[in-house]
């Protein structure tokens, strides 16, 4: 695996735990903002800068960002479900579905600003 692709999906990862792991089940706030906010506002943040200082392509690092945020919402509900309680993600496919949306649409167009935006030499 290339060192560019780690370094995408590591961001995503970082972006998934303060997204999912910092809050407390059910609830939709970390530190007084949105959780939704966080997720889409540092994976917007984060795609405008590896594809404008990084040279990176939009499509690829929306979708390595969201695989490293995807991770992170996976490892979360795996530890709620093995070790807190077992009933507590029934809607597993649409908290994966609208994390990786959410996170893959910011991406993409943090991803498309920042390459549209640097200076062609």
């Amino acid at each position: 695996m290339p060192r560019k692709t780690l370094y995408y999906i590591s961001g995503g990862l970082v972006i998934g735990i303060f997204y999912y792991w910092f809050n407390a089940y059910n609830e939709q706030t970390v530190w007084g903002m949105r959780i939704r906010v966080i997720l889409m506002t540092s994976c917007s943040i984060l795609s405008f800068l590896l594809c404008y200082f990084d040279g990176g392509k939009p499509l690829q690092a929306a979708l390595r960002i969201s695989g490293g945020v995807l991770i992170a919402v996976l490892l979360r509900i795996i530890w709620d479900t093995a070790v807190i309680d077992d009933t507590m993600h029934n809607l597993l496919p649409f908290e994966l579905g609208i994390s990786f949306a959410l996170s893959f649409i910011t991406s993409l167009l943090g991803g498309v600003i920042g390459y549209a935006v640097k200076p062609k030499v």
